[in-house]
């Protein structure tokens, strides 16, 4: 199914709908607007309205010829200069606003030896981000500057703290405790202990208790666990990455003293953050991102576009039989996209029509080999591939390894940049 766009926000976009007959009677009129201006070269002396107008007449001709009904004519198509719609392909650097460096698409730029990077950021793989000129979604700002520009062209633009990653959130700061106190003999409830250990306590048996401390069950008790602390060796003991740690027995008590570094990074669950603060008793850390509230600079520079014209007419060439797939997979050494989908989920639905369909998406269409399958209906796929919600995307080797796995609806930068991974990762170096 083919995006909808608004004739309102694409000018010059037209859609014709017509019996075969008329489509041979506008192919004729083309003919002629192409005579009366002059045929269309064939030579280096074309210009770029001679190749337009044979560009509008081969597109009603393939469509007389393939029976379409509707047929997409860019009227207003400039093709040295990117256009709203258009597919580019962009490299961007951002950088604070001091000059540090926070992301890159260039390795020129990636690899320079005296970079300075914005704490917690480094170099990734790099390859140019593509997006949809004029389009809202996307690298902040890039989308709107692209407009007008040219193959090869470079521009740089500043993007305000709110278009860019937002206010600081005061909610976002937590304070920890640096110092935690256990008894030398400790009680534990059996229940919590056969939870906490995966194990029954015996008595005289040895447990790993902690990063810093072992422990030994003194007795058992109907009631509960005694048990006695013991410090580790030093070679056992965890080291933290965002600072040190001291243990001690104090008053019959082990004290575990943490000393934070300032600025050192610090993960919990889902959530990094950075240290900003050390106390006696607790430090403080930010889990804001680093550019909140701040502007940021963009470099921008066009590595290629596609005409609207074009990537609008890209199509994913779906295979709905796994079997047929891994074979082609293996015999033209393509990675295979598996979509594993409900046809009564909606949000299978939406992957397939908003995000699969979308130019950045289906530009890589000879670059996999593209299956489908309705596991709610097939579901020995379902069970060989563990899926656990609709919809789910595999991305799986020749070899039928799976390479990258996607759980659930996802939007297009993230299935962009899963398929570009994988791709990269599977193209000869």
């Amino acid at each position: 199914m083919k995006k909808n766009y608004k004739l309102s926000e694409y000018r010059g976009l037209v859609c014709i709908r017509a019996s075969l007959k008329g489509l041979f009677i506008l192919a004729i009129i083309c003919i002629a607007m192409s005579c009366s201006n002059g045929s269309p070269q064939k030579n280096n002396s074309a210009t770029p309205d001679d190749i337009h107008r044979e560009k509008i007449f081969q597109t009603l001709q393939d469509a007389a010829k393939s029976g379409k009904q509707n047929v997409y004519i860019y009227a207003d198509e400039k093709p040295s200069v990117i256009q709203k719609g258009d597919l580019v392909f962009v490299n961007v650097t951002a950088f604070s606003e001091d000059g540090k460096l926070i992301s890159t698409t260039s390795a020129e730029i990636g690899n320079r030896p005296n970079n300075e990077w914005l704490r917690g950021f480094s170099a990734e793989r790099y390859y140019p981000v593509a997006v949809i000129a004029g389009e809202k979604d996307g690298p902040p700002g890039v989308n709107e500057a692209v407009v007008g520009m040219k193959d090869g062209e470079k521009k740089t633009i500043t993007v305000p703290a709110e278009k860019a990653f937002g206010a600081r959130d005061p909610e976002k700061i937590k304070q920890y405790p640096a110092v935690r106190k256990l008894p030398r003999l400790a009680q534990l409830a059996p229940l919590s202990f056969v939870q906490q250990f995966g194990k029954f306590p015996v008595k005289g048996k040895k447990i790993d208790f902690n990063p810093y401390l072992d422990a030994g069950v003194v007795d058992v008790f109907e009631s509960h666990v005694v048990l006695e602390l013991t410090i580790k060796s030093k070679d056992r003991m965890e080291e933290v990455t965002y600072g040190s740690t001291r243990v001690a027995l104090e008053n019959d008590e082990f004290v575990i003293r943490l000393t934070p570094e300032i600025g050192a990074m610090f993960e919990i669950g889902e959530q990094q953050g950075w240290i900003t603060e050390s106390r006696s008793d607790t430090f403080t850390v930010d889990f804001n991102h680093p550019m909140a509230g701040k502007a940021m600079t963009l470099e921008v520079e066009i590595v290629d576009f596609t005409k609207a014209s074009v990537a609008d007419s890209y199509e994913i060439p779906w295979l709905e039989d796994y079997e047929t797939g891994s074979e082609r997979s293996r015999k033209e050494s393509k990675p295979m996209v598996l979509l594993l989908y409900a046809d009564w989920c909606q949000w299978s639905q939406r992957l397939m029509n908003d995000v699969l369909e979308d130019p950045r998406i289906a530009r890589l269409h000879e670059s996999f080999v593209w299956v489908k399958i309705d596991s709610d209906m097939h579901r020995e796929y379902k069970e060989g591939f563990e899926q656990k919600s609709y919809p789910k995307l595999l991305i799986l080797s020749p070899h039928e390894e799976v390479i990258m796995s996607l759980d659930g609806f996802n939007n297009v930068q993230v299935v962009s940049r899963a398929l570009m991974e994988a791709h990269l990762s599977e193209s000869p170096s």
